[in-house]
């Protein structure tokens, strides 16, 4: 690639030929989800439109270790996540990291069992198959782990994560009895331990959640850009999008005032 080739350049060119393909397919829309804001920009400066949204991750603040991270809540919330982990090991819970190839079929028919059991719970199926996580295994082993929780030597429940080289995606979880606090250790506190170890600078544990907010995940802006054949309804999307978008600012700044950290006080 050329040293004068820009982002920009690149956008404009991906952005024309997706255009002419979904044109040529008669495709009522194509999306670009979770852009990062150089990313964003350039496909609204293309014509997309940009739609913000809000999650909430944790970043990590070059901390030695748990406690280090706690010092930095005031002394309720910090009294409260060591209450939540500490009713965790008091219910003789203890946990298991396996990560990539170490992750046997055992470990994923166990997780695929708590995975389906989050929807089953709710009179659903859930949406990905034992195929989908077998070819997790098989194509991108250096990219994932497991923690499994195990209760008087038996797997009890587990979470799936992402990661590469800056940050940590925390996305499946499931179990198979309802353990007091269990969600919350196995989905985020294990997921912060594992950050400070290896220097991770984000934990994006998905989707919604403001339970996320006094355990330290921070209010953070999120982009997507979108391309609808329709004219008319292009245009109503844009403004509602754009509307939108000033809801999204108050609501981050609002949710930022709840934070546990000392300065919030």
């Amino acid at each position: 690639m050329a040293d004068d080739v820009t982002l920009p350049d690149i956008t404009h060119a991906l952005t024309v030929a997706t255009k002419q393909f979904a044109e040529s397919v008669d495709a009522s829309s194509w999306h670009v989800l979770f852009a990062d804001a150089p990313q964003a920009e350039a496909l609204a400066e293309q014509g997309l439109i940009l739609r913000e949204a809000c999650q909430f991750h944790w970043h990590n603040r070059g901390y030695v270790d748990f406690d280090d991270f706690l010092r930095t809540l005031s002394s309720r919330k910090r009294k409260n996540l060591r209450k939540e982990r500490a009713d965790v090991l008091n219910q003789g819970i203890v946990f298991e990291r396996v990560q990539g190839a170490e992750i046997t079929a055992a470990h994923w028919k166990a997780f695929y069992r708590f995975y389906q059991n989050t929807y089953n719970v709710r009179g659903q199926q859930g949406y990905l198959t034992a195929t989908f996580f077998d070819l997790l295994a098989a194509n991108m082993p250096e990219n994932i782990f497991l923690i499994m929780a195990k209760h008087q030597d038996e797997y009890v429940a587990g979470s799936l994560f992402f990661y590469d080289d800056n940050t940590l995606y925390g996305r499946y979880w499931g179990c198979d009895s309802d353990y007091h606090n269990l969600h919350f250790e196995a989905c985020y506190y294990q997921g912060i331990e594992y950050c400070i170890k290896y220097k991770l600078q984000r934990f994006d544990a998905g989707a919604q959640g403001e339970h996320k907010l006094r355990r330290g995940f921070e209010p953070t802006t999120t982009q997507s850009c979108h391309w609808i054949a329709d004219r008319a309804f292009s245009d109503a999307i844009r403004t509602f999008c754009h509307e939108e978008a000033e809801h999204v600012s108050l609501y981050k700044d609002t949710a930022a005032q709840r934070l546990p950290f000392k300065h919030s006080d």
